[in-house]
Formats: C-alpha cells, structure tokens, sequence
C-alpha cells in the first residue's frame, strides 16, 4: 500500500501532513482531533453512565422489595468502579485538548521498537526508540485505528504526536516512497 493509500486511510491530505512536518496541525486536524475526543468523552460516560444507573435502579428494587437494605451497597461499588474511568478518560482527554489548544505536533522517526494493541478497545501503546505513544479514540473512529494498524504493522516509521498527551496524529514510512 502507498503511502498516500496509508495517509487517506488516517483521514489526512498531503496538506495536513505537510502542516504536521512543519511542526503544526493543519485547521482540519484540529477540527478533526476535538470532534474526535468529545465523541471519546461523551461515549465513556454513556456507557459508564449506562453501568451506575443500572446499578442503582437494582440496589433500590432489592432493597424495596427484600426489604434488606444491604442491597444499597450496589451503587456505592458501582461509584467506585465507574469514577476512576470517568477520572481516566478526562484527564486524558484534556491533555489532548491543551495540545491542540497550543497547535503543535513533535515528531519521530525510526524503527518500532515495540507495540502494544489492546485487544478489546484497539488502543494500543507504539514505541519508536525511547519515545511512547498513545493511538486512542471513539471505537468507531476508523482513522485512528489506521493511524495504529500503520504503525504496527511497519519495521520503520515517522510519527507525529501531540507532545503532552503523547496521542499519535499521523504517520508515514520513514523509507522513500512506495508509491
């Protein structure tokens, strides 16, 4: 595959990489990026959310129709699995939204030296040299998860990251073109 098949596949042009080399995001990228983490955001507190109303609505039929209160300590273990996600995915997601406050990408180049794709999500941690990155976004995001399947699946490559959070934005073969 070309490397303007690998980039469309990411969601970019040759415009927004050319930004991404000029140490920036293009206008698109960043329009992109932020629509990108709010529908992270917005889906892992749907379901979250989805996971402590359930729990709750149990807790209070138990207790109301046992007539054992003990059942109440349904959403008080609901709560304490639920905050910590909610505290992740925020804190994560305003990291992403300070660099793409500042506009500016960093990049990498060499060879992978090591990758890690979570099964379920397809997030995945990708290592070029001592530098780790992060490829995350909504499960229905197909450009990230191209952005990820590029970078597992090279010997060698460029990446351009959010320098704070350490999200990937794109990436392209660090070998002359294949096209």
């Amino acid at each position: 595959m070309s490397d303007t098949d690998w980039l469309t596949r990411q969601g970019w042009t040759p415009a927004d990489l050319d930004a991404n080399r000029a140490g920036r995001l293009s206008p698109a990228q960043l329009d992109a990026l932020r629509a990108r983490m709010r529908s992270y955001v917005r889906r892992a507190m749907l379901w979250t959310s989805a996971i402590q109303l359930l729990a709750t609505a149990g807790g209070i039929a138990g207790a109301v129709m046992q007539h054992e209160p003990a059942f109440f300590v349904l959403p008080a273990i609901a709560w304490l699995t639920v905050v910590p996600i909610w505290l992740y995915v925020g804190v994560r997601a305003h990291g992403v939204r300070v660099d793409l406050d500042a506009g500016r990408v960093e990049d990498i180049s060499g060879q992978i030296a090591g990758a890690f794709v979570n099964s379920v999500t397809g997030q995945a941690r990708v290592r070029i040299g001592s530098t780790r990155m992060e490829c995350f976004g909504p499960g229905s995001d197909r450009a990230w998860q191209a952005t990820r399947r590029f970078l597992t699946q090279s010997d060698v490559a460029r990446a351009y990251y959010l320098p704070r959070s350490r999200m990937v934005v794109a990436a392209e073969s660090a070998t002359p073109s294949s096209a």
